[in-house]
């Protein structure tokens, strides 16, 4: 009778230590969504405002804590597609162009953070073909309050994924529960 209860005592503690995590992570997801949908609206309306692109840079190394931060550039500036980008990869230094953006920190003071259990785990746009999953990914706000169709997948790498979609022409953004991909959003 007594090993029973020493078993149970010890099933008690583990459980009260493993619950909360288990749900501070949906926590920390459903935290990390609201803070980019205020973010998304925040960059909107300060691109319509001051005339100038901004962008929401997602770094996504494949070892680390996932960061996102908000750059700007003075005026209209696109995206450039795939085929531009593979084509700058062959130009030397010196001739390849420069890039218009600088971090902007009217926004976000400093880069923000993922919680260590959380991940960006994609980021697809409508004017690329490419999936990001590693790396740097980037969704454009431009002056005329248009912005690109993105979506920005956060994962825990586990068994919770949530994404994020930002409408082309309203700016809003709608979370959805489980991972879809850009292919899921054009049927």
């Amino acid at each position: 009778m007594l090993e029973i209860l020493v078993v149970l005592g010890i099933l008690s503690a583990v459980l009260v230590l493993a619950v909360p995590r288990i749900g501070q992570n949906k926590n920390n997801l459903k935290k990390i969504m609201r803070e980019m949908t205020v973010l998304g609206k925040e960059i909107r309306h300060h691109a319509r405002l001051k005339n100038r692109t901004y962008r929401l840079v997602m770094e996504m190394p494949e070892k680390g804590a996932h960061t996102y931060y908000v750059e700007s550039a003075d005026g209209p500036v696109f995206s450039r597609s795939q085929k531009v980008l593979d084509a700058e990869k062959n130009l030397d230094e010196n001739n390849k162009p420069k890039d218009p953006f600088q971090k902007d920190t009217a926004i976000i003071k400093k880069d923000r953070e993922l919680p260590s259990t959380l991940f960006f785990g994609k980021v697809e746009t409508a004017e690329r073909d490419e999936v990001v999953t590693e790396g740097v990914a980037y969704v454009y706000f431009m002056p005329s309050g248009l912005v690109e169709q993105a979506l920005i997948q956060v994962t825990d790498k586990k068994d919770v994924t949530w994404t994020i979609i930002f409408n082309p022409l309203t700016g809003q953004s709608d979370i959805i529960e489980k991972g879809v991909d850009m292919r899921d959003l054009r049927k």
